[in-house]
């Protein structure tokens, strides 16, 4: 029997909405996992919690939104400061993964795709956190399936 899986959890964190990706077993594609509706910061962790537990995530990725010049800003350190209490709360590994311009490429996906973004933007926040992982996994080492 191979070990267990461990899955991956991208995390594109919004104001209102929290976009979520997660990879395949071999960690090779990204696929949307809905959103959650931020209503504070200890329901987002409850419900971030359930989804861990029920998808038997041992780490997340989550979007590190810096200024264009590499520079962090407000919402960069807010970000640094919920991924730590996540990592503390859930007891999973957390990595940062700079998201410039990530909002822009799931605009324009979502336009090829679908037309004007207008109403979907719970699919905007989704497709935020597909684009964080898909780049996160991208960037790791080749792995053989053998």
């Amino acid at each position: 029997m191979t070990a267990e899986i461990r899955y991956v959890l991208a995390i594109d964190l919004g104001t209102k909405r929290v976009g979520l990706a997660i990879a395949d077993p071999v960690h090779r594609i990204a696929t949307g996992l809905g959103v959650v509706e931020y209503k504070g910061l200890q329901k987002f962790i409850e419900d971030l919690k359930k989804i861990v537990d029920d998808e038997n995530v041992r780490l997340a990725v989550v979007g590190l939104p810096l200024n264009m010049d590499g520079s962090e800003g407000v919402k960069a350190r807010q970000a640094r400061k919920i991924a730590g209490i996540i990592e503390e709360k859930l007891e999973i590994d957390v990595e940062l993964i700079d998201e410039r311009l990530t909002t822009e490429e799931a605009v324009r996906r979502l336009h090829a795709a679908e037309g004007k973004v207008g109403k979907s933007r719970a699919k905007l926040n989704m497709m935020a956190a597909i684009i964080i992982l898909q780049d996160y996994l991208d960037s790791l080492p080749p792995r053989s399936l053998s």
